[in-house]
């Protein structure tokens, strides 16, 4: 699929600081620059399936009202706090990190909700990889797994990694 910005959906969701504060450029607590390169070629594939037409347009705009509010809840409080793992792995813990022990409380607190918002994306997923194989539509259906392969990615490493990186930084500013 091609990498063209699919508008307001990405501008939306792609804004600098993802919800966090104005000074959040300054801080530590940010998305990984991969993280974001990532979401965004998502959300660009996203916008291209919903234009495919037919069973698959429609399965894409089922899977896009699945993800409503999903990536910038994500985005907001679990993303950031994956910015702060390569300071942690060096033993960087400044006091500039100490949002992240409430955020990663708020994590592990939604994160029942989080897991349940991606059974309903996998579903919505489910239905658009069967609409675009059956239209002939394989480059949709790729997305649709690699769609599915990130959720299940956060699900396992990188919700669980948000969760540890605010038990990190709390401890470590405690030992100071």
């Amino acid at each position: 699929m091609s990498r063209l910005i699919p508008g307001a959906l990405l501008a939306l969701s792609l804004t600098v600081g993802f919800g966090l504060p104005a000074n959040a450029q300054e801080s530590p607590i940010r998305i990984p620059e991969p993280i974001r390169i990532e979401h965004e070629h998502l959300h660009q594939d996203l916008a291209e399936a919903m234009k495919a037409g037919g069973r698959t347009g429609d399965a894409a705009s089922q899977v896009q009202q699945a993800l409503s509010g999903h990536f910038e809840e994500e985005n907001r409080l679990v993303m950031p706090l994956l910015g702060l793992l390569e300071p942690l792995a060096k033993g960087r813990v400044t006091e500039q990190m100490r949002p992240a022990v409430a955020m990663s409380r708020e994590v592990q607190q939604k994160l029942p909700r989080f897991m349940e918002e991606h059974r309903a994306i996998h579903k919505a997923v489910e239905q658009l990889i069967s609409a675009a194989e059956a239209e002939g539509k394989s480059q949709v259906a790729d997305f649709g797994r690699r769609l599915a392969l990130h959720a299940q990615h956060e699900e396992v490493v990188l919700y669980p990694a948000a969760i540890v990186v605010g038990e990190r930084v709390e401890a470590a500013l405690a030992a100071k």
